[in-house]
């Protein structure tokens, strides 16, 4: 009899652990890739982990108690990710309140000898010019001059937060074409996008006939841009306006436009005109407003 019993709640034990395994793949089919990536580290480490040692069947009933045990940990881990997934989706959906800051050039201060009076008119050109642009979009900002051929201001332009760094003299080779970033920030859950120029050997490349995806299907922007990242997203914020603003400042110097981790920075290198700064406003503004598509369960 004793022999019955015990084969009775290896059975119990094996029928739960099928159970606890059957319930777990239920909820494992509720995860999507997006809900992974964004969990801290552990977590994922721990959900991503195989799960073979967690349901072990076992042949004792001291192996199988702890096959079981396992089995339920690893379920309500599961469920505990699943029940976070709601706040967690408001957290990456949401738009941060400031800009982020801009990284400053690993430049090293260059003499003015020789230069002092054509670096003095540029100097005194880029500032007018932003100051101009600034004070127009948000006339409570101010724009600081640093002191090392510097301009940043932090303003509020198409209904968005944007930080604005200009650096002047920071390229031997050009030596009077400023470098102009300017960010803002996105819902962190926006998926990465980047655009940038189209590279010397890509160019011979498409002349050979060889070209990278026309992602935007725009003969023009795609002639003249690379875009990398989720071709979705990238296609639902590249829009014909969007297109139209990063191509008018490419009259001047062809943008890099960075999309990931909460921030947008698009940047190039040449005089700020005011044109070209309304377009990067324009753009960077579409941008932050882009909806996230962000799905956390399926």
């Amino acid at each position: 009899m004793g022999d019955g019993i015990y084969r009775d709640e290896l059975l119990g034990l094996r029928s739960r652990i099928a159970e606890l395994e059957i319930r777990t793949r239920e909820r494992e089919e509720e995860l999507t890739p997006a809900l992974l990536h964004f969990l801290p580290c552990e977590v994922q480490e721990r959900i991503q982990a195989p799960r073979s040692e967690a349901v072990l069947a076992g042949q004792t009933f001291e192996e199988l108690a702890q096959a079981e045990a396992r089995a339920a940990a690893y379920l309500a881990l599961v469920e505990d990710v699943l029940s976070r997934a709601p706040e967690l989706e408001r957290e990456l959906r949401a738009l941060p309140a400031e800009a982020p800051a801009l990284q400053r050039g690993s430049h090293r201060r260059l003499s003015t000898f020789g230069f002092a009076a054509q670096m003095s008119e540029s100097l005194t050109t880029v500032g007018a010019v932003l100051a101009r642009v600034v004070a127009r979009y948000d006339p409570n900002a101010r724009l600081e001059a640093l002191d090392d051929f510097a301009f940043e201001a932090r303003l509020v332009a198409m209904q968005s937060p944007l930080a604005l760094l200009v650096e002047c003299f920071v390229d031997r080779d050009r030596l009077f074409e400023p470098r102009v970033q300017i960010a803002t920030s996105v819902a962190r859950g926006t998926p990465r996008v980047r655009v940038l120029p189209e590279s010397w050997g890509q160019s011979v490349l498409r002349s050979l006939g060889v070209s990278h995806p026309m992602l935007t299907k725009d003969p023009d922007f795609d002639g003249r841009f690379v875009v990398e990242g989720d071709a979705a997203h990238a296609t639902r914020i590249l829009s014909p306006p969007v297109r139209a603003s990063l191509a008018a400042i490419a009259r001047d110097d062809v943008p890099h436009l960075l999309v990931d981790d909460g921030r947008a920075v698009l940047n190039w290198s040449f005089e700020p005109t005011e044109r070209a700064l309304d377009a990067a406003f324009f753009v960077l503004g579409r941008v932050r407003a882009a909806d996230v598509a962000l799905r956390l369960l399926r």
